[in-house]
This record gives C-alpha cells, sequence and structure tokens, in this order.
C-alpha cells in the first residue's frame, strides 16, 4: 500500500489491509474482547500515503478511505452491524 507506485493496486493493498484489520476487530467484538490497538503496519502505511506529495489528491484519498459497511458485510458469513460499526 505505501511502496506501490501504481495509484490502483495502492487502492487495492489498502482496501485488503483495512478489510483484514477490521474483520479482525469485528471478530474480537464478537467474542466480548477488547479490540485490538490499530496495527503500526497500517499506520506506518498512512503516514506514507499522507506524506506522498508527488500522489495526486484525489488518489491519495481513495487510498486512505475504509472499505463500505456493505463490502465489509459480505465477506462475513452472517453480517454483525453493531460489531461492524465499533471495529
Amino acid at each position: 500500500m505505501a511502496k506501490d507506485p501504481d495509484d490502483f493496486n495502492r487502492w487495492e493493498a489498502g482496501q485488503t489491509l483495512y478489510s483484514r484489520a477490521i474483520l479482525a476487530a469485528v471478530a474480537q467484538a464478537q467474542q466480548g474482547a477488547e479490540m485490538a490497538p490499530v496495527s503500526p503496519l497500517i499506520v506506518d502505511a498512512v503516514r506514507a500515503i499522507l506524506e506522498d506529495k508527488s500522489a495526486d489528491q484525489s488518489l491519495r484519498a481513495y487510498a486512505l478511505a475504509l472499505p463500505a459497511l456493505g463490502t465489509l458485510g459480505e465477506m462475513m458469513e452472517v453480517i454483525d452491524p453493531d460489531a461492524l460499526v465499533a471495529a
């Protein structure tokens, strides 16, 4: 996400990274566990995108956008809206 020069690949890598992190947080919420803090990997990737002044502003915004709740719900066996929002 942070290092690929292709904007589409950056966006797609971000969507995958965000989705995995959010769905892991959903699983923790469903088990009643406290959700883990955001991974340093994600923080570093977001920081790299924010600091990349050569990238187009709109493409940077897309790369930073989280997946839609509907998209995340499609990845779940049973959709849990409360846990998704909490995550």
